[in-house]
């Protein structure tokens, strides 16, 4: 199939979405897309890897419309990069957009906007769109999300414009590489040339790595907006902390966290950074058990990003008890 990017109405696009007890946030993706206003028919991939929530037979349900499909593979065949390849070649759009079962589309536009960049700049490989907090979540998590995503308005299109200063800064590095396979889309053609990597974590940044090396470009789409957030506990941030700091140590040479004093430096300034916040807000009032939990959770994390950039200094079994990623597969085998 062509690149079909000559004109609007000829871009063909596959929307692929792995799902794994998908609970209460699937029927609203499910009615989001059914929702969606593109410019030509579009087809949907569900992927399911072990359900027992229901999930299952909700898709089965589902994929009775017009170009929307099951396929159905077992737990340990999963993997971040290796499902959402499958996923690519099991649909034919030359533009490939990713959802996950817990990232609500935010308005009928949402997939018109994120393919959009990929109509215009045919130099862009992949985009990726803006995430907002569910309805209901901690103020503190939606302000979060709000900041970082605000880093990328300014400079929606990007390239590794300056080669000197890409091997030096980190952080430049850094911003370069972020993408988001929950809100996402890229080019087939692309991907055929460099599909995602088959690692436990990070994926989708390992992929705009690649690409971005690749002399491709990558886009930002502030009006293609997802509802998509967490509100972990301690122990689960630590954990998620960890397999973070670990893949980034291993797949970019980042070092999230490099000593204890680290710790202690991040979860104050990040806790008094929450105490200007909650004042902004009045937070004190409207959230107070969030806001409580505040410093812990930025301890947990902290934690969580030193142990993964010294991971190789943990005994194996404490490391497969630390991360949380591990655990998962252990328990869908």
């Amino acid at each position: 199939m062509g690149d079909g990017f000559a004109e609007k109405g000829s871009l063909t696009c596959s929307v692929v979405i792995p799902v794994k007890n998908g609970g209460s946030r699937l029927p609203e993706v499910l009615d989001a897309l059914d929702g969606q206003t593109f410019p030509t028919r579009f087809e949907v991939l569900f992927i399911d890897s072990g359900s027992t929530d229901g999930s299952v037979e909700r898709l089965r349900s589902a994929v009775i419309r017009p170009g929307w499909t099951l396929l159905e593979i077992d737990p340990e065949s999963f993997g971040h990069g290796r499902t959402r390849n499958l996923g690519v070649s099991a649909t034919t759009g030359d533009a490939i957009a990713f959802l996950t079962h817990d990232a609500v589309p935010d308005g009928p536009s949402w997939l018109d906007r994120l393919v959009e960049p990929l109509r215009i700049d045919p130099l862009v490989a992949g985009v990726f769109g803006r995430h907002l907090a569910h309805r209901g979540a901690s103020p503190y998590i939606a302000d979060e999300l709000a900041r970082h995503f605000e880093t990328f308005r300014a400079d929606p299109t990007t390239w590794k414009d300056d080669p000197v200063r890409y091997e030096r800064d980190e952080q430049y590095r850094q911003h370069l590489h972020f993408f988001s396979s929950n809100n996402s889309c890229i080019r087939r053609r692309v991907w055929e040339q460099i599909p995602f990597p088959d690692v436990a974590f990070a994926e989708d940044q390992a992929w705009a790595k690649a690409v971005t090396d690749s002399g491709w470009r990558r886009a930002y789409a502030h009006d293609a907006v997802v509802r998509h957030s967490h509100d972990y506990g301690p122990v689960e941030t630590l954990r998620r902390a960890f397999d973070e700091s670990r893949s980034f140590r291993s797949h970019f040479g980042y070092r999230l966290s490099s000593s204890p004093l680290g710790i202690a430096r991040t979860t104050v300034g990040f806790t008094l950074r929450d105490v200007r916040a909650a004042k902004a807000g009045g937070y004190w009032r409207s959230a107070p058990a969030a806001t409580a939990a505040r410093p812990f959770l930025h301890l947990a994390r902290a934690t969580g990003h030193f142990l993964g950039s010294h991971e190789q200094r943990i005994p194996s079994y404490l490391a497969d008890k630390l991360s949380l990623d591990r655990q998962l597969r252990i328990g869908l085998r």
